[in-house]
């Protein structure tokens, strides 16, 4: 895979202390949130431009005053290629959350996460719905996992919606992974108390969803799906303290 910079959305002032202190804390905050996507991850503040490496992947990151390298292998090809590329869409949307930077593909000339995979069952697209129409729900999955949604925002419902979409792309326990990940990565970000996640109330919503769409048989977007089913938007109980949570 090619070197993906990322594009500042303006220019700003030349390496200074605090810029390089910035530098440190932002590679910090970065390490932190894909600490679970690539748990080898390192970060080597020994230098002006901070380095982050995961020798398992491959993936490197160097963090610059006002720039951002991402660099994946160039063997990587096949199957495994198309992980790769996830994995980096991924890492772009945590940089681009904690730097304010925009990653940049300089293959297309054109921000890397709105170019990425015409068609790729990965892809999380960028444009924002138009005035007054519903958002799509590739928009919404993309805004919960970068942080973008408010604590507010999040409720009963859009739980079910980031859930539908997990399954439309993945079979039950990767999409369990996946959620798994953004809530306790949602919490984390708005200041929760931890203990307010729970595995088996979050396993058991994943599965009632992915059997209740095996037995639909339909492809269709949240709201239609929402629509046959709507007694999915009655809460059950949590389990007993029992059962783990």
């Amino acid at each position: 895979m090619t070197a993906t910079p990322a594009r500042p959305r303006g220019s700003g002032p030349g390496p200074t202390a605090n810029a390089r202190r910035g530098g440190a804390q932002a590679a910090g905050r970065i390490a932190l949130a894909l600490r679970r996507r690539l748990p080898d991850l390192s970060v080597d503040e020994s230098r002006d431009v901070v380095v982050l490496d995961s020798i398992a992947t491959g993936l490197r990151l160097e963090l610059a005053p006002g720039r951002v390298g991402l660099r994946l292998p160039a063997w990587t090809d096949g199957p495994d290629a198309g992980a790769a590329v996830a994995r980096l869409a991924d890492v772009v949307t945590v940089v681009e959350r904690e730097t304010g930077l925009v990653g940049w593909d300089p293959q297309v000339e054109a921000p890397f996460l709105r170019s990425f995979g015409e068609g790729h069952p990965e892809r999380l697209p960028l444009a924002a719905a138009a005035p007054g129409a519903a958002e799509d729900d590739a928009v919404f999955l993309r805004r919960f996992l970068s942080g973008e949604l408010g604590r507010e925002d999040f409720t009963h419902e859009s739980h079910l919606r980031v859930a539908h979409e997990l399954l439309r792309r993945h079979a039950p326990e990767e999409a369990l992974r996946r959620m798994r990940e953004g809530l306790l990565a949602f919490i984390a970000h708005h200041g929760i108390d931890p203990a307010k996640y729970c595995e088996v109330t979050t396993r058991r919503w994943i599965d009632r969803l992915a059997a209740t769409r095996a037995a639909d048989g339909r492809s269709t977007d949240f709201r239609a799906f929402l629509a046959a089913h709507p007694e999915l938007l009655e809460r059950t109980p949590r389990p007993d303290p029992g059962r783990g949570c």
